[in-house]
């Protein structure tokens, strides 16, 4: 067992004295089992905090990096499995809490790029382009009073051209500007 500068324990594989090989740090926060490369986690490894929290996947220079299954601490209860890079959540993922089902795309730990958002029910809600965590681009969005939109979002609402299809099953099919019908379109009672 050694003792290393940064006020934590090792004990594993070491070469010329540096962690190399297959070992286990222990700090105040938690502890890290996994490989090492020259002194630093590299390979793959799982982290444990103190706060219950864990990570499992992939390390590259002491950074989380590649496929990994991520379990966050905190009331929310989410959890994250896919692709991180340099520590945050990037790439193809599905990330789960309390409040919301995520699967699609992210960069750095936002949505960004094309995603699909479930209610905590697992009730359809969205489907489509995302940019910073905010709907943006092409979706098709479900609310909660059954009504359906189709079309384009801009800072998370809608926005450009879009079909909206109420819970009566009016039609409204036309331009959209700050979420509110804008400019032309064509409104289809049910009943003709």
């Amino acid at each position: 067992m050694s003792k290393w500068q940064t006020n934590s324990l090792f004990r594993g594989e070491h070469h010329n004295l540096i962690q190399h090989g297959q070992g286990k740090e222990y700090s105040s926060d938690g502890f890290y089992t996994g490989e090492w490369q020259n002194g630093l986690k590299h390979g793959t490894g799982t982290e444990i905090k103190t706060d219950g929290s864990y990570y499992k996947g992939q390390w590259s220079k002491n950074q989380k990096h590649g496929d990994a299954a991520i379990d966050f601490s905190g009331p929310d209860n989410a959890s994250y499995s896919g692709s991180v890079s340099q520590g945050k959540l990037d790439g193809y993922g599905f990330y789960k809490s309390k409040a919301i089902i995520y699967e699609g795309e992210f960069k750095h730990d936002s949505k960004e790029g094309e995603g699909t958002l479930l209610n905590p029910d697992g009730t359809f809600e969205y489907h489509g382009n995302w940019k910073k965590g905010i709907r943006h681009g092409n979706g098709i969005r479900q609310y909660q009073d059954g009504s359906e939109y189709v079309g384009s979002f801009f800072n998370n609402k809608k926005h450009g051209k879009g079909k909206e299809t109420y819970s009566n099953e009016d039609i409204y099919e036309g331009q959209f500007q700050n979420d509110m019908r804008h400019g032309k379109g064509t409104y289809t009672w049910r009943n003709g």
